[in-house]
């Protein structure tokens, strides 16, 4: 009888036990030329081999091989075939358990092949040898990686399909499936369309072949899963998914089981559709459902089923999952844990190695969890991953492709830990084992994978030392990886020249002398440089993300040779995809993300236009990169305000889409380009989710009235719009190149150059800001800490004004040239004019309202305040919208005082803050301490038109987050996000929020021209106007700027948005003449919109 591809009994390992010593016991007393000898030999093998699926002893394995080598010597003549197969399938099986016997898969493919060539192995049997002959490729193709194994293991599988379904095989189903997943394994090293074609058939017909009840249903649902995601990353189908989901809950919940299947199998099939769907869809209701499946399939595993430890690793996948899709990271220990008790249920360290890589990658996807959660460092938990790495490595033979695939993750954990302790054995230890890869390399490609790897090593080593022999050797190492590239795999050139690149534009740095840098090393490497990037930048392949850092380091080498022709093209390019990098089909955090890789491009590129003699241009980087997820919100909401009058049908559609696509999961983007090229991670299917919110976006687009539907504002028209209004607008732009003002007025925008302002100076100014207002505020800083901080604020505000304000406001009094003729000037206002400023970078967080130059008596000098009323507005987009809000003469006032909040200190004004906003409007409705709850607050936000809230706020600019108010309820409900405001989505313009809290217009560190903070999100909600603070004020500071604002503004009659900012700037003009030589007190608050 050919065995190795019968399906499991269900019989319990006693009777196993029975017949192995049974088998044991009568060929001891059989002799050795008795004819029956060999049969029982080959009995004998056979039950060990199925001893050791329930019992994973390898001895087991040892004595099977042992025994069928026997009888194959003893066999009659002309049956020895049927003998050599189950030889060769015991030797596979000891492959499996013990790694470290290389010649078995190679032995038991010469075994297979000779009984084939027997012409003596036919009809089902020739099936089944088939199947094996295609298992006994696979571990050659593990061994060595070797394609034309995996294509002979594809052509084996082929025939053996054949074979079944000719003479009724019952595995035909299984052999389909593995067929099916043979065409994925090539397609995924050789991209073919007619693979994956007949793939989808394979599976299909899988699927057929084992309706419910078939002990192989398991593996056709599998394989339909597999193929099904296949398909919808080359075509965006999800059909057969949604079919193979249906089919395994109809397997899982059938009742009574198939015989020889537990229902472990069952569930754990359906768990991995579901998670699958996840991924195609997004939809975390799919990974939910597959956190319960899962449970199931790891109650219904009986302990010791060598199938245990796989379930147990794929309910920790699915936990990994889950926190990646919806940051709950509640389930991470669990997943943990269960990885842990997966590598101790593995028969065989091979098998345990997958389980180990999985655990190391959880370990440093989530660091901090599990320092908390082992009361250790995340250094520590650093170790932990590399050691589980190690042990992976450790399971595998030198020339296996699997110890190559586990030593190239230690690696790129041994430079994480370089680049934290910079310790050299570390990164020695990384070299050595990457070099062992490279030397063992079974492939061309492979070998390319390395050496890019050692490139890399160096890459980074150079990066920390800038010394002349490491830039040397990592040169050397792209150049010689580039060399010996022959195209193979694909997508590795772009990672070597922009690699080789970088390394040229750090060598060259390193050769300035004496601060010149234009010498002829310097020009040479920086112009092969610029030529390497733009190769880059020009191929029209990768992430969104990658695309624009190829494009913008193109630009930043052209423009360090002052190329500012070619770097203006650079950038270009770069902002072209600015539209594509953070799209509405990416929740919001995942957007957020994706925005860091603009931090300072739209400043550069502007200022390359701006040397280019372009204003317009600069204009127009600043307003398409800036603010980008408020202005979308706020021009959303304007335009879904004229989808019901131009296009119904079609608006409900995209309405319907848009919330569809909102709502799924979140991305996992993987930031190191290492990890993707070299460890082969799939892109996710994610981007084709909106393919059909485009098409309606574009059809919307050609409806007369909505041409411009959701598109980037026009620049020219709004600085054509400044000619009728009041003020001027000024954009300030620092980047590392120049800094320059963009005044905008009349209808014109001109360049006025700052030559004393640099980005530099601006981030360390912010820095110096941060900690003096710091000093000054907090409870216990001494009387003589507060006053240096009061002086430390002083002088950055002196700075302030000599770089930026006083030559801005000494332009604007020269007199003005003449506008366009088509649009009037605005007439003048009374009072002193009004200014807008829009700053970049770290500028976004000064207080420019407050600038002035320091004298002895602060009062004395000249400010920023003594000459224009000023207002802040992120981009000039928002300041258009914002100019079309008007209040009523009855608005509906919400003013909350939060005296009293649980866990913070009293704010004992709060409470006279409400009274203030009362005596204006009597009407307003007033909410105190513990009737200010999350969801009472959200209510009220929705339903009120200008909104004051004095209590506590948090704002921490190093945090992924963009702060949040403080509720009663915040240690139940939590706190009040800026999501949260955003998911209120009010259907009509708000006017006016007042947050007399702290920290309320600080933003991220990484995202300062996002304007990431609670003022940006009151404004991305629909308020016009929003008051707020650069720092925390204190209790009686803010309710006297709270009185004087309210005392200040017209009563009986329609509030102007004038009037709002004027009474803004009466309020500072206040606590400034009370407390000159303490800006702290008055410095803070500021206004923002029209």
């Amino acid at each position: 009888m050919v065995a190795g591809d019968q399906p499991d009994d269900g019989r319990v390992e006693a009777d196993e036990v029975d017949e192995v010593e049974n088998l044991r016991s009568t060929l001891g007393a059989v002799p050795f030329p008795h004819p029956a000898r060999a049969a029982l030999l080959d009995r004998l093998g056979r039950a060990l081999r199925s001893r050791h699926r329930r019992d994973p002893d390898e001895a087991l394995l040892d004595e099977a091989v042992a025994v069928h080598r026997e009888a194959c010597a003893a066999a009659p003549l002309g049956e020895e075939a049927e003998y050599q197969v189950n030889l060769a399938n015991a030797l596979l099986d000891l492959y499996d358990a013990r790694v470290s016997e290389t010649s078995a898969p190679r032995e038991a493919r010469e075994l297979l092949e000779g009984a084939l060539r027997s012409g003596t192995i036919q009809g089902q049997d020739e099936a089944t040898v088939q199947n094996s002959l295609a298992s006994a490729l696979d571990r050659l193709w593990d061994l060595h990686n070797r394609q034309e194994d995996l294509r002979e293991r594809v052509g084996r599988l082929r025939r053996a399909v054949e074979l079944a379904v000719q003479h009724r095989h019952p595995r035909t189903a299984m052999y389909r499936a593995q067929y099916a997943d043979a065409l994925l394994s090539l397609h995924s090293h050789a991209p073919d369309e007619d693979l994956l074609a007949e793939a989808q058939r394979a599976a299909e017909q899988a699927l057929a072949a084992a309706p419910p009840g078939h002990p192989d249903l398991p593996d056709a649902l599998d394989s339909a899963c597999r193929v099904g995601e296949r398909l919808y990353e080359a075509a965006g189908r999800i059909e057969l998914l949604h079919r193979a989901q249906e089919l395994a809950e109809q397997a899982g919940k059938a009742v009574p089981r198939p015989r020889g299947i537990d229902g472990s199998s069952l569930f754990n099939t359906w768990a991995n559709v579901l998670r699958t769907l996840h991924t195609a869809t997004g939809e975390v209701r799919f990974l939910d459902r597959a956190i319960e499946v899962q449970r199931a399939a790891v109650d219904a595993t009986r302990p010791g089923d060598l199938n245990r430890a796989g379930v147990l690793a794929n309910m920790a996948t699915t936990y990994a999952l889950h926190a990646h899709a919806t940051g709950d990271r509640t389930f991470l220990p669990d997943a943990r844990d269960l990885y842990r008790k997966a590598i101790e249920a593995s028969p065989g360290p091979r098998e345990a190695a997958a389980h180990r890589g999985n655990l190391a990658r959880l370990l440093t996807t989530f660091p901090e969890v599990f320092a908390r959660r082992l009361s250790i460092s995340e250094a520590d938990v650093l170790d932990l991953a590399i050691e589980e790495d190690g042990r992976a490595v450790a399971a595998f033979s030198a020339e296996s492709a699997q110890r190559r695939h586990h030593t190239l993750a230690k690696t790129v954990k041994l430079v994480q830990r370089y680049e934290q302790r910079h310790r050299s054995e570390d990164f020695e230890e990384a070299v050595r084992l990457s070099h062992g890869n490279l030397r063992a390399s079974a492939t061309q490609a492979e070998a390319a994978r390395h050496r890019l790897a050692i490139a890399w090593l160096w890459n980074k080593r150079a990066g920390h030392t800038l010394a002349e022999a490491d830039l040397e050797a990592g040169e050397t190492a792209y150049r010689e990886g580039l060399a010996a590239y022959r195209g193979e795999p694909a997508g590795l050139e772009i990672h070597y020249r922009s690699g080789l690149a970088l390394i040229l534009v750090l060598s060259a740095e390193s050769r300035i002398v004496g601060g010149r840098p234009f010498t002829e090393a310097f020009t040479e490497r920086y112009r092969e440089a610029t030529e390497l990037y733009r190769w880059c930048a020009l191929r029209g392949d990768g992430r969104v993300q990658d695309r624009i850092d190829r494009a913008v380091a193109w630009g930043r080498t052209a423009a360090r040779l002052r190329d500012w022709r070619q770097a203006y093209e650079a950038y270009r390019l770069a902002m072209s995809f600015v539209p594509l990098l953070a799209p509405l089909h990416l929740p919001r955090p995942d957007r957020e993300q994706l925005l860091r890789h603009l931090e300072g491009v739209a400043a550069d590129a502007a200022a390359c236009a701006i040397s280019m003699g372009d204003p317009y241009a600069a204009l127009e980087f600043l307003e398409s990169s800036r603010g980008l997820l408020l202005t979308e919100s706020l021009s959303l909401r304007e335009d879904l305000a004229r989808l019901g009058t131009h296009a119904p049908r079609l608006g409900s559609r995209f309405l319907r889409l848009r919330d569809q696509v909102a709502a799924d999961g979140s991305a996992v983007v993987d930031e190191d380009p290492v990890r993707r090229g070299l460890l082969g991670e799939a892109l996710t299917a994610r981007r084709r989710r909106a393919d059909e919110l485009r098409e309606v976006l574009d059809d919307l687009r050609r409806v007369p009235g909505l041409e411009r539907f959701l598109r980037p504002p026009d620049v020219r028209g709004l600085v054509a719009d400044s000619a009728g209004a009041h003020g001027s607008v000024v954009v300030v732009n620092t980047s590392r190149l120049r800094s320059d003002a963009l005044i905008v007025r009349d209808g014109t925008v001109r360049v006025l150059s700052l030559p004393e302002l640099t980005g530099y100076g601006a981030g360390r100014k912010a820095a110096e800001l941060q900690e003096a207002t710091w000093r000054a505020t907090h409870r216990g800083s001494s009387p003589q800490e507060r006053a240096a901080a009061e002086g430390a604020l002083a002088a950055v505000l002196d700075w302030l004004w000599r770089t930026v304000a006083r030559p801005v406001l000494d332009d604007l009094d020269r007199p003005r040239p003449a506008g366009p003729a088509s649009r009037p000037r605005a007439a003048p206002v009374p009072g002193r004019p009004r200014v807008w400023w829009c700053c970049t970078g770290a500028l976004a967080g000064l207080p420019l309202h407050a600038a002035a130059a320091l004298t002895p008596h602060p009062s004395d000098g000249e400010s920023v305040i003594g000459r224009v009323v000023s207002s802040y507005v992120p981009t000039l987009a928002a300041l258009a919208y914002s100019r079309g809000t008007a209040l009523s003469r009855d608005p509906r006032v919400l003013a909350v005082g939060m005296r009293d909040t649980p866990g913070y200190d009293r704010l004992p004004g709060a409470h006279r803050e409400v009274a203030a906003v009362r005596r204006w409007a009597p009407g307003a409705t007033e909410l105190y301490d513990g009737d200010a709850r999350r969801a009472v607050l959200l209510d009220m936000l929705r339903a009120h038109d200008w909104v004051h809230f004095a209590g506590h706020a948090e704002q921490d600019p190093e945090a992924d987050d963009n702060g949040h108010l403080v509720c009663h309820d915040h240690a139940t409900a939590g706190p009040l996000t800026t999501g949260d405001l955003l998911d209120t989505q009010a259907a009509s313009r708000s006017f006016l929020a007042y947050l007399a809290a702290c920290d309320t217009a600080r933003g991220r560190a990484h995202l300062t021209d996002q304007a990431m903070h609670l003022a940006g999100g009151m404004q991305a909600v629909g308020f016009a106007h929003v008051i707020a603070s650069f720092w925390p004020l204190q209790s009686y500071a803010s309710l006297a700027a709270t009185q004087a604002f309210y005392t200040s503004l017209p009563r009986g009659t329609a509030v102007s948005h004038d009037a709002v900012a004027r009474a803004v700037d009466h309020a500072v003009r206040l606590a400034r003449e009370n407390s000159p030589d303490r800006p702290s007190w008055w410095a803070a608050l500021h206004h923002i919109g029209p």
